[in-house]
């Protein structure tokens, strides 16, 4: 399993630019000659009807073959993000809120919200907000807040 996440993270920064597009538009990004991995389109039944997914298909230094959904390594990212706010909240973690690029667009956001349930979060404890607004909100956590009734600080996470 350790081995399946060491490539998995080797992935996570490419397979991002792959979300919700198809075979063809990611042949057209300049920098595929230099990815680890390859990417083919399967043919998988989804609902009882056979669609067009895209597949990343990488290999271990042992040699063993992987495919991957794109949405599954962003789920792991995702898991193991959560795993971290777990630790230190000392609680469990059952809401998302996940930031997403400015220029993703609706089918890049589903692919993204996707991968948050894979990850294990329930579709209605996900929300997706765009990177300028988690940097403006990341900013107002820099300024404590004093609960006004107990005069204590409030602990805010941003993931």
């Amino acid at each position: 399993m350790k081995l399946i996440w060491n490539l998995t993270f080797n992935l996570s920064t490419d397979a991002k630019r792959i979300l919700g597009k198809s075979l063809d538009e990611v042949k057209q990004l300049q920098e595929t000659s230099n990815w680890p991995f390859k990417i083919v389109e399967r043919i998988e039944k989804r609902d009882e009807v056979d669609t067009v997914v895209l597949k990343i298909i990488a290999t271990t230094l042992g040699g063993f073959t992987h495919e991957f959904l794109p949405e599954e390594v962003l789920a792991r990212i995702i898991m193991r993000l959560s795993e971290s706010a777990e630790v230190q909240l000392g609680k469990a973690v059952t809401h998302a809120v996940i930031s997403v690029p400015a220029a993703f667009d609706d089918v890049k956001k589903r692919a993204t919200k996707l991968a948050a349930i894979i990850a294990g979060f329930k579709e209605e404890n996900i929300d997706i907000i765009y990177e300028p607004t988690a940097a403006a909100l990341a900013y107002g956590l820099e300024n404590p807040v004093r609960d006004p009734v107990k005069h204590i600080p409030k602990i805010r996470v941003l993931i």
